[in-house]
């Protein structure tokens, strides 16, 4: 037993032990996969080419003036799920869709049961983080301008708009970029566009309207893939031998 507590107390006269503080996680930024697809007047089967990027993500947005709808989507036979949805005092209805991880190739969006007068555009987006969005927002009104705010959460997200109206749509967000419009006949209008938000914090959604009349908006936040965060790692040295197991170094 004298010797045991010797060599035991010579090996941890040895030992260094070194602490490594975690770093931030970095995100990738949200980058959009060719160009924005869209289709209107009840054409319900669009083509969308989606390439092999990583950390992938389908968002539809979906506008119809009157007749509700739509039911369902599927891209590639696999259903979208329904993020948020507004629908107006006459059926009017603004929603935003999303499949994470969708099919890479040509392939088919099929929007199932379009109400009347109704379009949808398609934003094929990778570097995305891997679950459904869980912050979004949804309003309505009738005036000659739109608004609808959304707090994000996150640094470097974007937030996507969905908006119908009776007249016709000029998207006026600031630093946004319009990504599709749908001019149909004398009340029949929708359309989408997108802001990259570089800090986290309110970004409101806007846009002038050709007459003062009903409109509904819905947003949505889509969040940047995030690489992972360092593990606080404690470091060992005791001499000849090196272990790891898990954050722990040790060498002996």
């Amino acid at each position: 037993m004298k010797r045991y507590y010797k060599i035991f107390a010579a090996i941890t006269m040895l030992s260094v032990v070194l602490f490594f503080s975690p770093w931030r996680a970095e995100a990738a930024s949200i980058a959009l996969d060719g160009t924005v697809v869209s289709n209107e007047y009840n054409n319900g089967t669009q083509a969308i080419t989606i390439g092999t990027n990583s950390d992938r993500m389908l968002i539809v947005a979906y506008g119809s003036y009157q007749g509700a709808g739509p039911s369902g989507m599927t891209y590639n036979g696999v259903a979208l799920t329904k993020i948020v949805e507004r629908v107006g005092s006459f059926s009017e209805v603004s929603s935003l869709w999303g499949l994470v991880a969708p099919a890479t190739g040509t392939n088919n969006l099929v929007v199932s049961g379009m109400g009347d007068w109704s379009a949808y555009g398609a934003w094929s987006l990778y570097n995305v983080d891997q679950t459904l969005p869980t912050t979004f927002s949804s309003g309505g009104g009738d005036s000659s301008t739109a608004s609808l705010a959304l707090t994000t959460t996150v640094d470097g997200a974007w937030v996507i708009t969905s908006i119908e109206a009776e007249p016709t749509i000029t998207m006026t967000t600031s630093g946004g970029a319009n990504s599709w419009t749908f001019e149909g006949q004398s009340f029949q209008h929708a359309g989408g566009h997108t802001v990259v938000k570089a800090t986290a914090g309110s970004q409101t959604m806007s846009a002038s309207l050709g007459y003062g009349a009903r409109w509904n908006m819905t947003n949505v936040q889509i969040k940047p893939v995030a690489t992972a965060a360092a593990t606080r790692a404690k470091v060992t040295i005791l001499g000849g031998k090196t272990t790891i197991t898990g954050g722990k170094v040790i060498i002996n």
